[in-house]
């Protein structure tokens, strides 16, 4: 009886071998990824799975995924600083910028006089309707957006990108240690003395190295009755930059940097005193155009080109869009005359600031798209069609090529590079209440005898005390 059942049961697992043995091999599975169109309702994010036979013996497992909506397009709002011909350059780099993301970005630009750029960027950025990426003046104006915590840090950026420029370019861009813009040029110069060659050769004066030189050049063309020196001082700015930059000569960019921060030295200490006396001379003198007072730059610097006036305080931009002397100009300069004895001075100290550039607001709902506007703004192709509109010292590597940077770019560059301290704009790096309120009313009001060489720094003195809740010295 056992024998009986243990050979049915043998016979059992022999029939079930041989079965599985004759068994098809399993069928491949093969995935692909198919859009099924009309025949299956997906909703967002969900996944169907059916089988289906495709050949005769293959079983391919179907995934459908939902066919992905159209990407809207992104705005992006872009406030730009405008000046002379800028105008016409910045919109047809937006709309080139539109043509080139048609259909995903678009850019609408808001060109902002520069007149009106401060007080509109700062409505503007902090209060709730800020662009997506501005151009900003750097120094107090962006530290001011940052401390409102409307400005995206671009170290991220930078750290990817900062070996296409050239090293410390960006160097008055940090606040607290972070990025938070990017200029596409170096650093720009600020205290040279330009003037017209045809004028001081018709009234036999040589180009001045000293500030008794050059008072003496002056006077000499006020005598024969020429207009020394042009300068449109309307909002005060012209005028500021001017006494920096004497103020450079007489004590210095170490001790001029230290009143700025209220680092123990105060705008009443005799050097300051001394170059607002220096600068006041100037105006007392009869040196001036007749319209320095109701004219701003730009009709000043025509003033200058035209032929009218002999001398004019340059900035680097001016140089970079006069061409090369003789070329439209017959003009010529240098940095600024010195002023013996230098107090605290050195020769080698400088008028050379370069903040400012392209910032990202940190409410921008579209940060990748604003990044992606940022580097077609920095973009060589963009900076090198920037270079025929008015030619500049890239800080940008690639933007041309050293042999056919013109040569009054190059010796701006040597300027840069020769300075040995330098010093920042005063409105740019203090408060309004005191840089623009203060300093720049204070430089007009000098020339128009309103207030002495003395007032003006002991308001400095004083509007600077009360912003930083610390004493005025008023006779140190």
């Amino acid at each position: 009886m056992h024998t009986t059942r243990f050979r049915i049961m043998t016979l059992l697992v022999l029939v079930v071998l041989v079965v599985a043995a004759c068994a098809p091999a399993a069928p491949e599975v093969v995935k692909e990824t198919v859009v099924v169109k009309e025949t299956v309702v997906v909703t967002e994010k969900e996944v169907v799975k059916e089988t289906v036979v495709v050949t005769e013996e293959k079983i391919v497992e179907v995934v459908v995924t939902a066919t992905p909506e159209p990407e809207e397009e992104v705005l992006l709002n872009l406030w730009l600083e405008i000046q002379g011909e800028s105008v016409a350059f910045d919109q047809e780099v937006i709309d080139t910028f539109n043509e080139m993301y048609e259909g995903r970005i678009k850019v609408e630009g808001r060109m902002i006089p520069d007149d009106e750029w401060f007080t509109a960027l700062r409505i503007g950025v902090t209060g709730g309707s800020p662009p997506d990426l501005f151009w900003n003046e750097g120094g107090a104006q962006l530290k001011e957006l940052v401390d409102a915590d409307a400005v995206m840090p671009l170290d991220d950026w930078w750290d990817e990108n900062k070996e296409g420029w050239i090293e410390g370019a960006q160097g008055d861009n940090y606040v607290d240690g972070r990025l938070y813009s990017i200029h596409y040029q170096m650093p720009g110069v600020r205290d040279i003395l330009a003037w017209n060659v045809d004028l001081l050769d018709e009234y036999d004066v040589e180009p001045p190295t000293t500030w008794d030189e050059w008072m003496a050049a002056m006077q000499t063309i006020k005598d024969q009755g020429g207009v020394p020196f042009a300068i449109g001082n309307k909002r005060g700015w012209p005028g500021g930059h001017l006494w920096q930059t004497i103020h450079l000569r007489v004590g210095g960019a170490e001790r001029q940097l230290k009143a700025m921060n209220r680092d123990g030295v105060h705008w009443t200490e005799p050097d300051f005193i001394r170059a607002a006396e220096l600068y006041a001379e100037i105006g007392e003198k009869g040196f001036l155009n007749a319209g320095f007072a109701a004219d701003d730059f730009f009709p000043a610097e025509a003033y200058f080109r035209g032929g009218e006036a002999a001398f004019f305080h340059a900035f680097e931009w001016n140089i970079q869009g006069w061409g090369e002397p003789g070329e439209i100009l017959n003009y010529d300069w240098a940095r600024f005359p010195q002023i013996p004895p230098m107090a605290a001075g050195n020769p080698e100290d400088g008028f050379v600031y370069g903040s400012g550039g392209y910032a990202v607001s940190s409410e921008t709902e579209h940060p990748e798209q604003a990044l992606v506007l940022l580097e077609y703004l920095l973009s060589t192709d963009v900076l090198k069609k920037r270079m025929a509109v008015g030619e500049f010292a890239s800080s940008r590597i690639g933007v041309v090529d050293a042999a056919d940077i013109a040569p009054r770019i190059t010796r701006l560059e040597q300027a840069v590079s020769e300075t040995k301290d330098r010093i920042p704009y005063i409105v740019l790096h203090m408060d309004p209440a005191v840089g623009r309120k203060v300093f720049d009313v204070g430089s007009l009001a000098v020339w128009t005898g309103d207030i002495t060489p003395r007032e003006w720094m002991e308001q400095m003195e004083e509007a600077h005390a009360e912003l930083t809740g610390t004493d005025a010295v008023l006779n140190p």
